[in-house]
């Protein structure tokens, strides 16, 4: 169980975060996958570079750089992973990691650097016991180390991952569980409000 939430963290983080991992595209192995997405990313890296669409709020702001990075990995991810997803998609993930980010600083349960580390740390380690297929395509296709994955490549998606969980956990201790209702139920309740406080922050 432990070896497929780690595999499915990794491509959702490497997909800005957000997406489930999917065999739709039943044409190429894990591997191929990997490196598929890996060249798709570079050539749609390379043809986002005149695209000029910022996102700013309050007190952040995402770069031209980060934007025609995280646009090209969810083109790369959509061709892929035979995924349809489209840059209005992107968009409303970008925008969901920045109020995130603000809501989380605002009350003080943004993920230390120490904390992030360790997180990414953990995600490294298990890929080193279990060596996923798909990671492995990636890494190879893009000609970085595994350290360079983990640490860099993939960093601001664990980052970002951290952010929405301690945004939850805040949420749990603000919401007991109601009497009958499962850990599941209960944990999908939460999602559900996680979703509504995303939408009010908007």
């Amino acid at each position: 169980m432990k070896k497929t939430w780690v595999l499915l963290s990794v491509v959702a983080v490497v997909s800005l975060g957000s997406i489930s991992y999917s065999l739709a595209n039943i044409e190429l192995n894990d591997h191929d996958k990997g490196t598929e997405f890996a060249k798709y990313y570079k050539k749609a890296l390379e043809k986002n570079n005149d695209n000029k669409i910022t996102i700013d709020t309050e007190s952040e702001k995402i770069s031209q750089d980060e934007l025609t990075d995280k646009l090209a990995r969810y083109q790369a991810y959509s061709k892929a992973f035979g995924i349809k997803l489209t840059e209005e998609d992107a968009m409303k993930k970008l925008e969901e990691r920045t109020v995130l980010a603000e809501y989380a600083r605002e009350h003080d349960i943004y993920p230390t650097e120490e904390e992030i580390k360790k997180h990414i740390k953990e995600m490294a380690d298990s890929y080193k016991e279990h060596k996923y297929d798909v990671v492995a395509g990636i890494i190879e296709g893009l000609d970085i180390t595994e350290d360079e994955f983990f640490f860099e490549f993939s960093r601001d998606g664990y980052e970002e991952e951290l952010v929405r969980l301690n945004i939850l956990n805040k949420i749990k201790s603000e919401n007991e569980m109601l009497d009958g209702e499962d850990e599941i139920e209960y944990h999908k309740r939460m999602l559900s409000k996680l979703n509504d406080l995303i939408e009010e922050l908007k």
